[in-house]
């Protein structure tokens, strides 16, 4: 759902519940007709229906983006739709005070503003966190609303304004079960600051460690905060960052910022793979709030460690899986947890990018990034300013080679990455990890070229056995990468999606991608009518995180969920590379029938490097 329609409906729901008539959110308009031609229509609209308004400030852009920026924002979408959030059910009168869009909720505190549009960031998909009207103190009454249609919400209230009470609000029991565990937490999400004891308009400090790739994202995440510190082995990449954050301390080593981090609220980690253990597990020993790009470990002894401090810290964490944050991963575990396709036995996840170990010539025809069959036996000059030793780590030893470095092509050697399988696997499945309910494996199989010791496949596939959970039937799930796809597929029998999810249930097919998603056969699900949504909206996966770091709310890519996320995924590795079935022990991080597993469920790291 667009954020103009989460806007409508809580407008709505206060005409209703308290009739406030005229307490609507104005829009300067002469501002905003030299970006939305639309904004005439909401012109007419407010005159048809005598609703004036009186002074409102100009529309005023974030640091860094301009009228071009709009059509990435969302805005246009509001404007164009506003006539249906202005709506019959708003009464005629006589609007007054003042308004703006601010695109972060600490603004609010400094705004004094009687109408306030909160958006989280400017990023595609982006929903406002709420409206505040007046001052009053409707956010319980609107996260009670927007609860019971599985909307959360959140908001801010003037710091000029004064406060009307408002009813108690009690949600069912059984509402309250039926949800996730995000779900659960929308009343605290949509509760404002002053009720959980929180200052939300407050800054983080955090530390970036990463500011490249994944933790460009980071970066401009936390722009809204303070960030203190930054750190790249990368020197170059490392002082283009600190040109905009000039006042942040500069670090290559992160082992030397996370010793002089006391003044750190939060860390995030976009390292490469096989370092993510190391930052991420000294910030939880300092009991910081951790971001962590997927996937969160190198190895599966790595993501227990991680797991256990994580639940030792008690602090915010977040594995970078971002559309675990996806309203159409939303609407997909609502329609498998509600039944649509019936009872679930088998899910086929597969991605079409092939990189990894293949010939010349495959590599080629399915555009890899770089082509190596073998380690190299030379070297490379190291790029100024790159520090190649601390990249290396806790890895063994080697030479610099352009095989290796720029990311991502370090993802491919075993000694830095798992291949595709932990990348886009994180993140594809995570939707059957959720929606099924998944845990532990019980037994892991797997196919594909021999295995190469050094190098990853670019095609392979792994699958897994699992038992019965609660309601849930037993389920085998396979990953497929490369070249490999479900028979489903290859049999022409659904769409050939280059990258997806497909559910089997005993009355029908789910296929579901990162946008969109489909009931087949399609004649059969024809007048399927959906069931309400109940997993909560997110403010988006990052943002998230914060407002966890600040208020306690939960996150849905928790670090013990994300352990167990991880761990599968490189269950799926160690067979393949064992070339056998595996029977899985989850207790004691055992392969019962193969012993020498052991060598890749846990790692041995280079001198001077401990995961302790």
């Amino acid at each position: 759902m667009m954020g103009y329609e989460l806007i409508r409906l809580a407008l709505l729901e206060l005409d209703r519940r308290w009739d406030l008539g005229n307490d609507i959110f104005i829009l300067h308009l002469d501002e905003l007709e030299q970006f939305e031609p639309k904004a005439s229509d909401l012109r007419r609209e407010i005159a048809r229906r005598k609703i004036r308004w009186k002074s409102v400030q100009r529309l005023e852009l974030p640091d860094g983006i301009d009228s071009d920026g709009l059509s990435h924002s969302g805005l246009p979408q509001v404007f164009e739709n506003a006539t249906e959030w202005i709506g019959a059910p708003v009464s005629a009168g006589v609007a007054t005070g003042t308004a703006r869009i601010v695109f972060n909720p600490r603004e609010v505190e400094e705004l004094g503003t009687d109408y306030v549009l909160v958006c989280p960031s400017t990023d595609p998909g982006w929903t406002p966190f709420f409206i505040n009207a007046r001052g009053l103190m409707v956010e319980r009454g609107i996260a009670k609303f927007l609860a019971e249609t599985h909307r959360p919400a959140y908001a801010h209230c003037s710091k000029t304004s004064s406060p009307i009470p408002m009813p108690s609000l009690r949600i069912p029991r059984r509402d309250f079960l039926r949800t996730s565990a995000l779900a659960a937490g929308a009343a605290v999400i949509g509760a404002p600051a002053f009720l959980r004891g929180q200052n939300l308009n407050s800054r983080l400090n955090i530390g970036i460690i990463g500011c490249g790739g994944r933790g460009g994202f980071a970066v401009k995440g936390a722009a809204n905060e303070n960030i203190v510190a930054l750190c790249d082995i990368n020197e170059e990449r490392l002082d283009k960052v600190l040109a905009a954050n000039p006042k942040a301390r500069r670090y290559v080593d992160f082992r030397k910022l996370l010793a002089e981090a006391k003044d750190l609220d939060a860390i995030t980690v976009a390292t490469a793979e096989h370092t993510h253990a190391f930052a991420t597990l000294g910030a939880l020993q300092l009991k910081k709030h951790v971001y962590c790009e997927k996937p969160l470990t190198h190895s599966i002894g790595e993501a227990r460690i991680i797991a256990d401090a994580a639940a030792q810290a008690k602090v915010a964490t977040q594995m970078g899986t971002q559309n675990h944050a996806n309203p159409n991963f939303h609407r997909v575990i609502e329609l498998v947890r509600s039944g649509a396709i019936g009872p679930v036995r088998e899910a086929h996840v597969w991605v079409s990018r092939a990189w990894g170990w293949q010939t010349p010539e495959e590599a080629v025809a399915n555009k890899d990034i770089v082509s190596a069959q073998e380690r190299p036996a030379g070297s490379s000059p190291v790029p100024a300013g790159v520090n190649w030793d601390l990249f290396l780590g806790p890895a063994p030893e080697r030479p610099f080679h352009e095989v290796y470095w720029p990311g991502p092509k370090w993802y491919r050697w075993w000694d830095f990455g798992s291949g595709t399988m932990s990348d886009m696997g994180s993140h594809l499945n995570d939707l059957p990890f959720w929606a099924l309910k998944l845990d532990a494996p019980l037994t892991i199989e797997a196919e594909g070229p021999p295995p190469h010791a050094e190098i990853a496949p670019a095609s392979m596939l792994a699958r897994y056995t699992y038992g019965a959970r609660g309601d849930m039937p037993p389920v085998t799930m396979t990953w497929y990468q490369g070249t490999q796809k479900p028979p489903q597929f290859t049999e022409g029998k659904i769409p050939p999606w280059g990258m997806a999810i497909l559910f089997v249930g005993d009355k029908g097919m789910l296929l579901a991608d990162y946008s969109r998603h489909i009931l087949l056969p399609e004649e059969k699900f024809k007048d399927f009518k959906r069931p309400e949504p109940f997993i909560p909206h997110s403010p988006g996966h990052f943002e998230e995180w914060l407002l966890a770091c600040k208020a306690g709310t939960p996150t849905g890519s928790n670090f013990d969920y994300a352990a167990k996320l991880t761990i599968a995924n490189h269950l799926g590795n160690v067979a393949y590379r064992l070339g056998k079935k595996i029977e899985w022990d989850p207790v004691n991080l055992k392969a019962k029938n193969a012993p020498e597993a052991d060598r890749l469920i846990h790692k041995t790291y280079r001198k001077g490097w401990a995961l302790t």
